[in-house]
């Protein structure tokens, strides 16, 4: 029973952690120069539930403020939206935009001839997403562990009150 309970606990945490790694908020950043400018982009995830809104974020180098951003995105049909934003006065920009319908996808920014490098995500629908049932079992039993450091075994009590 014991083998069973702490084979379901693992695999409950490895799902929530593959889930957390899928939807969690990191920003994937492509670069690009030429002309003097350089831009800069991210967005905030690879991974979106249709329905939600991802956010493009940048910066355009050595120009002015109120330069034109275009992001298009495109799929393996080709382009299915684009959308301009001006930069504010340190060059940078944030635009929040509707997901598309579940696909692949990928992202690019350009400013005055300066192409960026794709970004890709992906959109899930709701039948993509499953869920993932954890019952987690609580013992009252103490288990002692040593803790051991290169100056010997900690044998003392923590103060924990500071």
């Amino acid at each position: 029973m014991m083998k069973a309970a702490k084979k379901e606990f693992w695999f409950a945490l490895m799902a929530v952690l593959l889930v957390l790694t899928i939807f969690a908020g990191f920003i994937t950043v492509a670069t690009a120069q030429g002309t003097g400018l350089s831009i800069q982009f991210g967005i905030d995830s690879h991974y979106y539930l249709v329905g939600r809104n991802m956010t493009v974020s940048g910066q355009v180098l050595n120009g002015a403020g109120g330069a034109t951003v275009t992001l298009t995105l495109s799929n393996a049909t080709g382009v299915i939206q684009t959308n301009n934003t001006v930069t504010d006065a340190d060059g940078t920009f944030s635009l929040s935009l509707p997901v598309p319908s579940p696909g692949d996808y990928t992202i690019k920014a350009t400013t005055q001839g300066v192409i960026s490098g794709l970004l890709g995500f992906i959109v899930v629908g709701p039948d993509d997403i499953y869920e993932i049932q954890a019952e987690f079992t609580y013992t009252n039993t103490v288990r002692a562990v040593p803790l051991s450091a290169d100056l010997g075994d900690i044998t003392s009590d923590l103060n924990t009150t500071g």
